[in-house]
């Protein structure tokens, strides 16, 4: 069974992607040839990809600290729960790799290595996180990318095809990332969670 928060990721956060791609494919067409309006729906389902994974991280980490909270004695469960989320990264910043290893860190979980032993291709698509933030953060500021993340873009652009590419990746971590949660939850409490 998946965490609520991977059942919300393919439910309405994956609409609201599919709906950007339809609005995408209504305005621009099939037909060859670029049009104006194309880049900045593709700059904009960049954005909303980004926004939409960072929200799926927050939802599974509120969930696995509701899980550790739970078995606390109940007059400070939420105290416990609150504790995991004080100044949480994921909540003021991007779900940048950095930030999601910090947060699930919180846990005494080495996230990111832990993601790696369950399959080789999350390195990948780790870098293609990493590509999506390195984007996101240029469109949302609209800035140039910063010289110190130029070769993890090197090749890529911020186009519907690559978004489409950067969107399987994210959704190929999804289950990992629902199943280290777990584990480790059970780990600590001896209960899996979902």
């Amino acid at each position: 069974m998946p965490s609520h928060a991977h059942t919300r990721w393919e439910g309405d956060r994956v609409t609201r992607l599919d709906e950007l791609e339809d609005v995408h494919r209504q305005l621009t067409g099939t037909a060859p040839g670029r049009r104006w309006i194309t880049d900045q729906l593709d700059r904009g389902y960049v954005v909303a990809l980004a926004s939409q994974f960072q929200g799926y991280c927050r939802d599974l980490h509120s969930e696995m600290a509701g899980a550790i909270a739970s078995e606390a004695p109940e007059s400070i469960r939420g105290l416990v729960e609150s504790s995991f989320a004080l100044g949480r990264y994921l909540d003021r910043g991007n779900a940048t790799a950095g930030n999601i290893g910090a947060d699930f860190g919180r846990f005494g979980l080495e996230f990111w290595d832990t993601v790696y032993d369950l399959h080789a291709s999350n390195r990948r698509r780790r870098e293609l996180l990493d590509q999506v933030m390195v984007w996101r953060n240029s469109i949302a500021h609209d800035s140039p990318i910063a010289p110190s993340n130029a070769h993890l873009v090197e090749g890529t652009a911020p186009t519907l095809t690559w978004g489409r590419r950067w969107r399987r990746g994210l959704n190929a971590l999804v289950p990992y990332f629902d199943r280290v949660a777990a584990d480790h939850v059970e780990d600590l409490t001896g209960h899996r969670p979902w």
